[in-house]
């Protein structure tokens, strides 16, 4: 099939690599930033309800900073998909015409599924995140911690938060990135793509058995399949 001439990086058939990389560690580090400037203001003689105040003065601050970003991250994403979508398309011997460029807008419907999605999984990480940072930092003073202990429990704590904030850059990224390119295919009058598995030692047993799979557009499988899935479509002709 001529799709399979556009997949020059079988490991990385997005090119999105490095972006979703470099923003997976970048709202981690805001996490954790956030996460330490509230262990800056807590003292050995505060009070729970101090805690909850710092914590939530903390989070009022983060919260729409974070949802701020990672919307951007996703228009960033949709420009991005447009002009890798047009090499895709172009590689696998489709005609463009002049229906593609990077200011055509997705739909409204897909548009406002993406923002209120982020919008929500920010506010359920922040949620959760400031429940159990307030519990940990309750619990650590109530047992007499010192700075370093309590700043290791916090850690310990939040591990599983962090690890969140980070599939939702990546997660958030993907799905923008590959919503737009589906919609730049439709838009060129494909009607069939090939799902195309990120493939590496990292290559998931359900991504791996759709590789290569071709799917009349509305059917198929939303991606991301899961939480890090690297995997995307790929246009197929009507000679495919």
């Amino acid at each position: 099939m001529r799709a399979l001439a556009a997949a020059r990086m079988p490991s990385d058939p997005s090119r999105m690599k490095a972006t979703e990389d470099r923003r997976a560690r970048e709202f981690v580090r805001d996490l954790d930033a956030a996460l330490k400037r509230v262990l800056s203001q807590v003292t050995p003689q505060s009070t729970p309800d101090e805690i909850r105040r710092i914590v939530d003065n903390e989070f009022a601050g983060f919260t729409p900073a974070a949802k701020e970003k990672v919307l951007k991250w996703v228009q960033d994403t949709e420009q991005r998909a447009v002009l890798r979508s047009e090499q895709l398309l172009k590689a696998s011997g489709i005609p463009t015409g002049a229906i593609l460029g990077p200011a055509l807008p997705l739909p409204k419907d897909i548009r406002d599924a993406l923002d209120i999605g982020v919008q929500q999984e920010i506010d359920s990480l922040t949620a959760d995140v400031k429940k159990k940072l307030t519990a940990s930092l309750i619990d650590g003073l109530q047992a007499g911690e010192g700075a370093k202990d309590l700043g290791k429990r916090v850690a310990e704590d939040l591990a599983m938060d962090r690890t969140r904030a980070e599939l939702i850059a990546r997660t958030e990224t993907m799905r923008a990135f590959n919503k737009t390119a589906v919609e730049q295919y439709k838009k060129a009058d494909v009607s069939k793509v090939m799902f195309f598995a990120a493939s590496d030692e990292r290559t998931c047993d359900q991504c791996g058995a759709l590789h290569t799979k071709v799917f009349d557009i509305p059917d198929a499988p939303s991606l991301p399949i899961h939480p890090r899935c690297r995997c995307t479509y790929l246009p197929v002709g009507d000679e495919a």
